[in-house]
Parts: C-alpha cells; sequence; structure tokens
C-alpha cells in the first residue's frame, strides 16, 4: 500500500528582544538538556503568529551555541531533478539568512526543515527538528516530523516509534501520533503483535467525539478479512457521527458498511 503522508510546518514566530539571550519555550516547564531560567518577566515581550503561544525565557548562554549550522550546504540526492534543485536552494538560502539575522524565528526553522526534506537532505532536516524538539517546548509538531522521517526515510522504525511516543507525551491533546503509531504497526513494525488494533481503542477512548480512529479500524478489519470486526468499528464510527450531526460522515460511513459482505 502507497502511503500518504504530511509534514509540518512552523506554527510560531518568537521576538527576541535586544541584550537578551533567550530560547523558544512554552509557558510550562524547560526542557531537560537546558539550564533553569531566570526571571525575564521584566525584560521580555513574547510575539507570536499563531496558537499555541510561546515565551522567551533567558539561559545562561546564546541559541547560536546550540542551533545547526546556517552555512549548510545542501545535500541533493539523486532522485530530487536537476531542474527544480535551483528554486530549492533559494528558499533554503533565503530561510537561511532570513535566521542568520534572527534565529529566534520558531517559524523559520520549520520552513528550513521542511525545504531540507523536500530536498531528500534528510540529515538535515533532522538535526533542525531535532533541535526545535530542545527549544520548543509543549508542541509536538517536530516529534511527529521526526516520527515521519525516520519511518518513511530513514526506516529507522524503533526511533519512529520513540518519537511519535514522546509526542503523545509533549501534547496529550494530539490525536495524529496515534494515527501514525497505527500507520508504523500495521505496515513496518512489530506487525506481529496487536499493537496495529491497540493503539486505534486508545485513541477511540482519549477522543470520543472524533470517528477517525473507528473508521481507520474498520478498514483495517476490513483489509484483514474480519467481516464482523469491521462491521462492529464502523458501527461504532457511524454513531458517533450521528450524534455529531455530520451528515457527509454519515454517508461515506454508511457506504463502508454497505460494501462488506453480509
Amino acid at each position: 500500500m502507497q502511503s500518504i503522508f504530511v509534514f509540518l510546518g512552523g506554527v510560531a514566530a518568537v521576538v527576541l528582544l535586544v541584550g537578551s539571550i533567550a530560547f523558544f519555550s512554552a509557558s510550562k516547564g524547560e526542557p531537560d538538556s537546558l539550564p533553569e531560567p531566570t526571571d525575564t518577566s521584566a525584560s521580555t515581550t513574547p510575539t507570536t503568529t499563531t496558537e499555541p503561544r510561546y515565551t522567551i525565557e533567558e539561559v545562561p548562554y546564546s541559541i547560536e551555541d546550540v542551533m545547526p549550522d546556517l552555512g549548510h550546504k545542501v545535500v541533493f540526492s539523486a532522485s530530487v531533478p536537476e531542474n527544480v534543485r535551483p528554486a530549492l536552494l533559494a528558499k533554503i538560502e533565503g530561510f537561511q539568512t532570513s535566521l542568520k539575522e534572527d534565529p529566534m524565528r520558531a517559524d523559520d526553522w520549520y520552513d528550513l526543515a521542511l525545504w531540507y526534506h523536500s530536498a531528500n537532505d534528510f540529515k538535515a532536516a533532522e538535526e533542525v527538528w531535532k533541535f526545535l524538539t530542545q527549544v520548543v517546548q509543549n508542541d509536538s509538531t517536530a516529534y511527529d516530523n521526526l516520527g515521519k522521517l525516520y519511518h518513511f526515510d530513514l526506516k529507522d522504525f524503533p526511533k519512529s516509534e520513540d518519537y511519535f511516543k514522546r509526542s503523545l507525551t509533549v501534547n496529550a491533546e494530539s490525536i495524529v501520533p496515534y494515527l501514525e503509531l497505527h500507520m508504523l504497526y500495521r505496515y513496518s513494525y512489530k506487525q506481529n503483535t496487536t499493537l496495529a488494533v491497540d493503539i486505534l481503542e486508545q485513541a477511540a477512548v482519549k477522543f470520543p467525539e472524533n470517528v477517525d480512529p473507528l473508521t481507520i479500524l474498520g478498514a483495517y478489519w476490513r483489509d484483514k478479512g474480519d467481516t464482523a470486526k469491521a462491521r462492529a468499528a464502523y458501527t461504532r464510527a457511524i454513531d458517533r457521527a450521528r450524534a455529531a450531526g455530520e451528515v457527509v460522515l454519515i454517508q461515506s460511513i454508511g457506504e463502508e458498511l454497505a460494501k462488506l459482505p453480509q
């Protein structure tokens, strides 16, 4: 089965005030690898472009000490056509230049990693996403992107599992890592276990109004040839869709039910 997956981009811009030494940080706690910050309530005014909001908090060293090399020369894979490389390079160099001027812009770091990935420079993308897991707290985007990178590109399935599980811890309200873990267990890793089903059942409990875990579960059992379990999962899904008044979902799930052998 051919998988379609999307890497997520930037979610916020963080501005560093003159004279401050700071990292991106959410309002709850600090990363384990960084020193305890000092109080900056009187010296910084964080701004963001979108939710969730990030704050600037001082630490006793600068971001330049730990950030990826912005002079990195892109390593294109052989699969990247020659005619698209100049456009990719222009995008990458543009974000590198922007970040040299202001390395505190989280959204530019996210975008830079995405363009590295588009160039199939997976190691460069990996380095930026790992950096973002250190300095942007309580946002699971970089964790999810690393999980996808290790699953689909680098084929390091234990690392993929690890980052998706860490994503669950970082952002308990995101359904993404549950669904990605299902894909990992179903198609690539620990396939001779019940984990592909277990993770969907966990998601169904965690997100009681979301139909996705149950429709995916229905498709899983359908493809496995277990009509009874497929019907049960689809029935649970359509019950949720009816409770939410989701007419389109009711129709699409009903069509899947009708296709099952009687």
